[in-house]
């Protein structure tokens, strides 16, 4: 099994990252002293605490201590498509729900629910670690980057140092900040190539991460093989040291 706190020593400093990259796993045991929330309600979003574990200590969160509602569909944990959800994500329906707008149609909504592939967790607890602190044995589904764009120029351009194939090995998806860092990524891991997710556009979840960063979930396959291809690749040359002394000042 690799070493991740080894591999998330190797990209931070590879990088010039500040804090860890982020372990995304199930687990029927709840890790101490883990962030979570208290039941399920809206406003409670799992992107701030996912965001935390990568500079302080794990969240877990299970069918009953998810917060927000739609954390649940993401984490896999109530997979079903909740009444009036189409409405919900577009123009809403009157006096019942207020529409978030951010599709157009409850029609063209509704295509886009059809397509997302969810699964199912496979155990309690939905975990986002510190990926050095992973607790003995255990490898994560999804490695995620929260990262300003300097750091993400160099996670893109490594995805795709040796890729043969004309689309590149970052991907965009519609979805929640949730389902940029676990859901989609997690779909990923079910395809012959499994590409990267970069996220965190969704405008409710903007406010839970700093202005300048957004995610970058990577499945694990994909994140050992460019842990592998570092070595000899631009993040060792005196180009990517200009970008990296500038990622330097900027956490400072």
């Amino acid at each position: 099994m690799a070493d991740y706190a080894e591999l998330s020593r190797r990209f931070q400093d590879a990088l010039g990252m500040k804090g860890a990259p982020v372990g995304f796993y199930y687990a029927n045991d709840k890790p101490d002293g883990a962030l979570g929330f208290k039941g399920v309600r809206r406003g409670s979003c799992i992107v701030a605490l996912a965001y935390q574990a990568s500079t302080e200590r794990p969240a877990a969160f299970d069918k009953d201590t998810h917060g927000c509602p739609g954390a649940g569909r993401f984490l896999g944990f109530k997979t079903e498509v909740r009444k009036y959800f189409a409405e919900f994500l577009s123009c809403g329906f009157e006096d019942v729900v207020e529409g978030e707008r951010y599709i157009k149609t409850p029609a063209l909504a509704k295509i886009k629910i059809e397509r997302q592939r969810l699964r199912q967790a496979p155990a309690r607890y939905a975990v986002f670690s510190p990926l050095d602190k992973l607790p003995a044995g255990v490898e994560p589904e999804v490695v995620i980057f929260f990262a300003p764009p300097d750091v993400l120029s160099g996670l893109v351009v490594l995805a795709d140092y040796d890729n043969e194939r004309p689309d590149s090995n970052t991907v965009v998806r519609f979805s929640s900040g949730c389902g940029q860092i676990v859901a989609e990524p997690l779909a990923e891991l079910a395809t012959d190539t499994p590409r990267a997710l970069l996220g965190m556009f969704d405008p409710s979840a903007r406010p839970q991460v700093p202005r300048d960063v957004l995610s970058y979930a990577i499945p694990r396959p994909l994140f050992l093989h460019m842990a592998d291809n570092i070595d000899g690749s631009f993040l060792q040359t005196e180009t990517w040291q200009v970008v990296k002394k500038r990622i330097a000042k900027q956490t400072a």
